[in-house]
């Protein structure tokens, strides 16, 4: 089983409240996803040695098992309207977050996509599910970091993932008094984002990982993109060393990828 014999919070509600844990039933139920499922890319090219293109990784399902306890961890019965409810809970149409009280530092994001319901007469049982994550592996939380710069200011910003060596963090700031120019270094690997001749008192919010984007939110028909230098900050694995230019508030928004354990 991918997750202890605990409660978990899916979509922002905690089934400790419907009295529902998460449980093991078989010997089954004990292997873990370890990693990143991934497929080789790669195409004969008439030698011994196909040509190698390159990993494609998958999004993996993962089965869960729930029953209705007490704190005893005795089975309990389900009410008459209450399989419902769980129902219209958890099979939503959209990836909703998912984390199990066991390790509350990751996210799955996940939709149910099938499930089996086992009771007895008098309606105690369980409910094997599935669920398909969106993504090969889970996330850390999200963690904002924010600073007041008045100058400048150097800070440490880190790259957890243990999957992924570079990761782009969404950044957000608003200048301050007269100040339009702002740099944002990352002194680890020697590369910088750069704005010049801003509005006095613009607010900025740079969306990084995936859809890069730059977007004033004063006044949305700004072109921020041509008043910078056109580059997205981003931090390679470990500890990075940012240093800030100009006078701001300003936060950074990461949230990495972990692997699957």
């Amino acid at each position: 089983m991918q997750f202890r014999d605990l409660y978990f919070q899916f979509d922002g509600i905690n089934s400790k409240e419907k009295r529902l844990k998460l449980i093991t039933v078989d010997s089954k139920n004990n292997r873990n996803l370890f990693g990143v499922e991934q497929d080789i890319i790669e195409e004969e090219n008439g030698t011994d040695v196909p040509l190698f293109l390159g990993v494609k990784r998958k999004c993996p399902t993962i089965p869960v098992t729930l029953m209705k306890m007490n704190e005893w961890n005795r089975p309990i019965p389900y009410g008459e309207k209450e399989l419902s409810d769980i129902c219209n809970w958890l099979f939503k149409r959209e990836y909703k977050p998912f984390v199990s009280w066991d390790n509350p530092g990751v996210v799955y994001y996940v939709i149910f996509i099938k499930g089996e319901g086992f009771e007895n007469c008098a309606k105690e049982g369980y409910l094997n599910l599935e669920m398909r994550l969106s993504a090969p592996h889970a996330y850390s939380r999200q963690l904002t970091d924010e600073y007041y710069v008045l100058d400048q200011k150097t800070v440490y910003i880190n790259n957890d993932s243990d999957i992924q060596d570079i990761i782009y963090p969404d950044v957000e700031f608003e200048m301050l008094d007269d100040c339009t120019d702002l740099i944002i270094e990352n002194l680890t690997i020697g590369e910088k984002m750069e704005f010049n001749n801003l509005e006095k008192g613009e607010r900025i919010k740079i969306y990084n990982d995936g859809l890069k984007d730059m977007v004033s939110l004063v006044d949305r028909s700004r072109n921020i993109f041509e008043k910078s230098n056109k580059y997205f900050i981003k931090l390679v694995y470990g500890r990075n060393r940012i240093r800030i230019t100009g006078k701001c508030k300003i936060k950074f928004i990461t949230q990495y990828p972990l692997a699957l354990k």
